[in-house]
């Protein structure tokens, strides 16, 4: 692209940040909704129900993503509204390590409460997690991501590089020297999530047949106790709840995250030039990965009565 010598960092600031806009009107969006739902799961889940190793991982989930929501997305609105002006090298670090903290602790958490579920499910005769192993392994998958994470983040800072013989642009950007790296690192990731999206299908699709199975036979079971029989089917159907809204989470993280790591790691290697309209769109594909953080607690509002009910509660105070 050629510039006029009138041209200033501004205008061009100004001309990209149009193309962004999308983008940060979605963010934007999403922000509040993000902050006020995961606060609510927080406290619901936290201090409203029942003490269970699948609800400590919805905590820890909630968390996770709150983290996104609250730091990632205000870090990621600064990046878009100054994508040539970017302000601190600092700050470029900070954006991306939280952006690859709270993605990957909400992959490794969706596949462990798939593990968990399969097991309650179909393996209930052998030992199940305890409330105090949860509580441990979210610690160890909060702590072993911030590693993973790091390592994403050192291939990026920020630069200055020349467009012109009087235009210096500073941008947030994987480091040159590192561009191997960085494309070889978001491949692992997004082979990681494919191999982790269907085995929780997997695992999801052995518990449907097993729960099935259970509600068939409670069915035909010619119990004389009226009290048994009811108490056999509410378990049935809280079991039945919490697998819909885990296989509804499981579905968002695979709409959430896949196309995300399919833009950022095919586009580099294309030298297709897209236009102002598409590129937008692209912008707007890098951060679907934020739905995921944002709308997981919809999902719950909207699949559990009793959260529902709770939140209702304590609305009317």
């Amino acid at each position: 692209m050629n510039y006029s010598n009138t041209t200033t960092i501004e205008d061009i600031n100004s001309s990209i940040f149009l193309i962004m806009l999308p983008s940060i009107i979605l963010v934007s969006i999403l922000m509040p909704i993000g902050v006020f739902g995961n606060a609510t799961a927080l406290y619901i889940y936290g201090f409203r129900f029942q003490k269970l190793p699948v609800h400590i991982f919805l905590i820890s989930l909630a968390a996770f993503d709150m983290i996104g929501c609250f730091f990632g997305i205000p870090l990621e609105i600064v990046g878009s509204c100054y994508p040539v002006m970017y302000p601190n090298r600092i700050l470029c670090k900070l954006e991306k390590f939280l952006i690859f903290y709270s993605s990957i602790t909400s992959a490794i958490t969706l596949f462990v409460i798939a593990v968990e579920r399969y097991n309650i499910v179909c393996r209930h005769d052998k030992q199940q997690l305890s409330v105090r192993q949860a509580k441990i392994t979210a610690v160890i998958i909060g702590f072993l991501s911030i590693v993973i994470a790091f390592f994403g983040a050192v291939f990026f800072d920020k630069l200055a590089i020349p467009i012109s013989p009087n235009l210096v642009v500073e941008v947030c950007m994987f480091k040159p020297a590192y561009e191997k790296f960085f494309q070889t690192y978001f491949l692992i990731y997004l082979i990681i999530d494919l191999i982790i999206l269907i085995i929780m299908l997997l695992l999801y699709y052995r518990i449907w047949k097993a729960a099935k199975k259970h509600a068939n036979y409670i069915v035909s079971l010619n119990l004389n106790n009226m009290n048994e029989h009811h108490q056999n089917l509410t378990a049935y159907k809280k079991i039945r709840q919490t697998n819909k809204i885990l296989i509804c989470i499981t579905f968002l993280f695979a709409f959430s995250f896949i196309p995300s790591l399919i833009f950022t790691v095919a586009y580099p290697q294309s030298d297709v030039k897209l236009t102002e309209v598409m590129e937008s769109l692209r912008q707007l594909g890098y951060r679907m990965w934020y739905f995921n953080g944002a709308l997981n607690p919809i999902v719950y509002g909207l699949l559990n009565s009793r959260f529902r009910q709770i939140f209702l509660t304590c609305l009317q105070k």
